[in-house]
């Protein structure tokens, strides 16, 4: 993910600016400029809300995490984000997703699709995430119904990514010969078939649980 400071260079090179017009346009000094893309100290709350509304970018692209820099958010943002879940060492969770279907009383009621994310860390880690959660909630809830500021909300949402900026370790994996790799995706396709066999509803509802997957030879031996 890119850091603040390359996503403002970005910004920058994007509306085609020396780092002098830039900080014309800011209204900061120069070295300011060269010190935010450089990582060595992070604008104000006022310069960030001077970049999002003159160069139109949103305060979550100079933060790094959507793939365009306006305020729109693709479906291919959302997945990454939900993704990066499944790469994260000791994280553990279920994700049970229901598509959307008539309903078996009411033919003409249609039942929209639900997704239930359910954490089941019993450590700092899930602590942490559930808190982070909570808290950007709150603020998006307090801006979204007027009860503070956008400036307010900016400077709070900034105050919970600092907090919260704590390292995590992502999954490795061991190398597996192609034998191995075959062995393990028919165990993987019996199960499939197996399960669907088992349900009735095979086709409107499945559950993937993160902590189950490193076990799948375990079950079928």
């Amino acid at each position: 993910m890119e850091t603040m400071g390359q996503r403002i260079k970005k910004t920058r090179k994007m509306m085609k600016m020396t780092q002098v017009e830039f900080a014309k346009l800011l209204d900061v000094p120069q070295p300011s400029i060269s010190a935010y893309e450089k990582d060595k100290y992070l604008p104000s709350f006022e310069v960030i809300g001077k970049i999002m509304k003159e160069c139109n970018v949103s305060f979550e692209w100079l933060n790094g995490y959507n793939s365009v820099p306006d305020s729109t958010l693709t479906v291919t943002d959302i997945g990454n984000m939900i993704s990066q879940l499944f790469e994260i060492d000791s994280l553990s969770f279920q994700v049970e997703a229901e598509k959307s279907h008539s309903s078996s009383k009411n033919k003409s009621e249609c039942i929209h699709p639900k997704v239930t994310f359910t954490l089941l860390n019993n450590d700092a880690l899930g602590d942490n995430l559930i808190s982070y959660l909570y808290e950007m909630q709150s603020v998006c809830f307090d801006c979204s119904n007027h009860l503070i500021s956008e400036e307010e909300s900016l400077n709070k949402k900034s105050q919970i990514y600092e907090k919260y900026m704590i390292p995590i370790s992502f999954k490795k994996y061991r190398e597996t010969s192609e034998k191995e790799l075959m062995e393990t995706q028919v165990k993987a396709l019996q199960k499939k078939l197996n399960d669907e066999k088992e349900s009735n509803n095979s086709e409107e509802k499945f559950t993937v649980i993160t902590g189950n997957i490193n076990n799948l030879n375990d079950k079928n031996e």
